[in-house]
């Protein structure tokens, strides 16, 4: 198991949301350092728990977000610290997507490719659903993390990147499912009324 592989520096983990945390750190108590795919936890209390096992074991842990290895985002950040646009000093970030219903899932045979009981991890037992599996998860609470995660943490990071700040004073979030709603599983985010 690369784990316990002692010639193995580094793990990369890239899996559904819900693995992230759990699986940095077992490989921080291994001695490895982790490259994670966004987002690094899949809630704020685990997060916390990556910053203290990331001080506690001195290994290196890097969040990836693609956004900041394209050439078309360096050119802009390039451009912005130049100032192309003036002094930066406020951004606003929106992601936008209209993506269709999943469906009501219905109680289906887990696929010959798929390990359903080992892709649940660490979440809460339920039987396979139809609607789950490639990439519907993003959307159920127990393994996603909806768009804030999935796609905004892209826009946030670019915003930041732009003003060259570190942690918000202040954040201000809203957002809902404003077509579809109702029509389907999806519970990431849950609209209100």
């Amino acid at each position: 198991m690369a784990i316990e592989d002692k010639d193995i520096d580094a793990l990369v983990i890239a899996t559904p949301d819900h693995w992230h945390a759990p699986m940095t750190l077992e490989a921080l108590k291994a001695g490895k350092n982790v490259y994670v795919e966004k987002p690094c936890s899949h809630n704020p209390a685990e997060g916390e728990m990556l910053v203290a096992a990331q001080k506690k074991y001195g290994k290196l842990v890097q969040m990836g977000n693609q956004r900041r290895s394209t050439v078309v985002a360096n050119k802009m950040m390039e451009e912005i610290k130049e100032g192309i646009i003036g002094d930066v000093y406020f951004a606003r970030t929106w992601y936008a997507n209209t993506r269709g219903p999943i469906g009501f899932g219905k109680k289906a045979a887990v696929p010959d490719y798929l390990d359903w009981e080992l892709w649940q991890g660490p979440s809460p037992r339920v039987d396979y659903r139809d609607n789950i599996h490639p990439y519907n998860w993003h959307w159920f609470w127990h393994w996603g993390t909806g768009e804030a995660l999935n796609n905004g943490t892209h826009e946030i990071d670019v915003a930041r990147w732009a003003l060259g700040v570190d942690f918000p004073k202040k954040v201000v979030s809203l957002g809902g499912r404003y077509c579809f709603t109702g029509k389907d599983d999806w519970n990431v985010p849950i609209p209100r009324p």
